[in-house]
C-alpha cells in the first residue's frame, strides 16, 4: 500500500522535516540565537498553516495512524487545534461562504471593508466568534460521540502541554522558536482568508472569492491562491487546483484573478482596493 495519497505530497513531508529540522536546531544545536535559522522558521510557518488546512480536509496519508500523527503535529506547529480548523473553516466558512453572522470567518465581521483598517480589525472582530464556533462544535460532538470528543480533548491537552512543557525548560527560546512562528501560522492564514474574501460575491458559485494565480505563491502555498476552485471542491487535492482553476475561470470574473499577491496588498493598504462590482 501506498502511505501518502498522492505523491506531490513529497513536498509536505520536505517541508514538515524542515520545521521540525528548524526548531530543533535552534533550540539544541546553536548556541546563540541565528537570524538565519530564525527566518527560516517564519517563512515556513505559512506553509505549515497550508498544510493544517490541507490535510484537515484531504488527510495526507492512507494509514489512520500516519493521518492521526500527522494531526498532532499540525496542531503543535500550526499552534491550533484539529477542532479550530473542523469548526470554524470547514463546518462555518464552507457551509455560509462569507455570509454576514453565519460565516464566523466572514469578512462582514469589519462591515467588507477592503482597506488596510478592515484588514487591522479583522482577526481581533472575528476572534469571538471563532471561541463561540469551537465551543458549540464540541458540544455537539460530545453529545454525537464521545469518543471523537475526548480525541479533540487529546489534541488540545498535547497542543498546551506541550507549549507549557517548553516554556518552563526555558521560556525565551519557546517564545522565538515556537511561539511565535505559531502566531506567524495563525495571523498569516486568518488575514490571507481576508484577502481572498472581502467585497467578494458570496452568493455566487464562481465569483465567490479572489484568486491569486501568480506562479512563486502557489509554489510557495501549495496552490493556495486558487481558492474559488477550492469552494467548489474543498477535497480537491491541492495538486489538481490548478488544472481546475483552468476549467473554471472562464466563468470567473476576471477583475477576481489577481496576478500578484503584493501588487493587490500595496493597493488594500492604500486604500484602492476596489471590489468587482465598484470598478
Amino acid at each position: 500500500m501506498r502511505l501518502l495519497k498522492f505523491k506531490e505530497d513529497r513536498r509536505s513531508v520536505v517541508v514538515m522535516a524542515l520545521v521540525t529540522g528548524t526548531l530543533v536546531a535552534q533550540w539544541l544545536v546553536v548556541a546563540h540565537f541565528s537570524p538565519l535559522l530564525f527566518a527560516l522558521s517564519v517563512i515556513l510557518a505559512l506553509q505549515v498553516a497550508v498544510l493544517a488546512h490541507n490535510h484537515h480536509h484531504s488527510p495526507m496519508w492512507n494509514s489512520r495512524a500516519l493521518n492521526v500523527i500527522t494531526g498532532y503535529w499540525l496542531t503543535l506547529f500550526y499552534g491550533g487545534p484539529a477542532i479550530g480548523w473542523l469548526a470554524i473553516h470547514n463546518r462555518s466558512h464552507h457551509a455560509h461562504s462569507n455570509a454576514p453572522e453565519l460565516d464566523c470567518t466572514s469578512t462582514h465581521n469589519v462591515a467588507d471593508r477592503n482597506d488596510l483598517l478592515g484588514l487591522l480589525l479583522y482577526i481581533p472582530a472575528s476572534m469571538g466568534r471563532f471561541v463561540r464556533q469551537t465551543h458549540q462544535a464540541l458540544r455537539a460532538i460530545y453529545k454525537k460521540s464521545p469518543a471523537r470528543f475526548w480525541f479533540h480533548v487529546s489534541d488540545l491537552a498535547f497542543l498546551y502541554g506541550v507549549m507549557v512543557i517548553l516554556l518552563v525548560i526555558d521560556w525565551r527560546k519557546a517564545l522565538l522558536y515556537l511561539v511565535v512562528p505559531q502566531q506567524v501560522a495563525i495571523t498569516s492564514i486568518a488575514h490571507f482568508n481576508f484577502f481572498q474574501h472581502a467585497q467578494t460575491d458570496g452568493s455566487s458559485k464562481y465569483n465567490v472569492s479572489r484568486n491569486f494565480v501568480g506562479r512563486f505563491l502557489n509554489l510557495y502555498l501549495f496552490n493556495s491562491g486558487f481558492h474559488t476552485v477550492h469552494h467548489l471542491a474543498p477535497k480537491l487535492h491541492w495538486s489538481e487546483a490548478p488544472a481546475h482553476h483552468a476549467r473554471v475561470e472562464p466563468m470567473i470574473d476576471p477583475r477576481l484573478n489577481e496576478p500578484s499577491f503584493w501588487a493587490y496588498f500595496a493597493r488594500v493598504v492604500s486604500g484602492r482596493a476596489l471590489s468587482h462590482a465598484d470598478v
